[in-house]
């Protein structure tokens, strides 16, 4: 299996991941690392805006909630947002928002591996509608959070 074609239950896809963010007419691109254990996801990566870490829950029917929270932001950024989606079998289809800026907020997809997106294979698949409910993460006390600080 190509590393851009990895698909399956997400539980069992911890490793590299590429994300796209929309921000307005803006695009971003981001490199991160995810690991999957229980219901609980950890990572870590980089954009154009700097390094952040990601820390959030998954649940068996596809449901993704995530914080994220720049550590070495390279400019002004959001102090925390948070990343509500749903896996397909092969990527996470949701919405990002700025934690304390509602107008700040926008689509997102995230695949497995570094390699194209494998949905834009599958245009005819929808966005899905995203309801979740927000979770509050606390990222200032996590390992990584720690190891960078030491």
């Amino acid at each position: 299996m190509s590393e851009s074609r990895k698909t399956g239950p997400i539980g069992l896809l911890s490793g590299p991941w590429t994300a796209v963010w929309q921000q307005g007419p803006n695009q971003g691109k981001e490199l991160l690392d995810l690991i999957f254990q229980e219901s609980q996801v950890l990572g870590f990566g980089s954009d154009r805006d700097g390094e952040f870490q990601y820390a959030g829950t998954f649940s068996p029917t596809g449901n993704v909630n995530l914080g994220k929270v720049y550590t070495r932001p390279s400019g002004p950024v959001p102090a925390r947002m948070t990343y509500l989606g749903q896996w397909n079998g092969r990527r996470i289809l949701g919405r990002w928002l700025d934690d304390w800026d509602s107008s700040n907020a926008g689509p997102f997809r995230m695949w497995p591996g570094h390699g194209p997106d494998p949905g834009e294979v599958l245009e005819t698949e929808a966005e899905p509608g995203i309801e979740a409910e927000l979770v509050a993460v606390q990222t200032l006390n996590h390992p990584l959070r720690r190891k960078q600080n030491d």
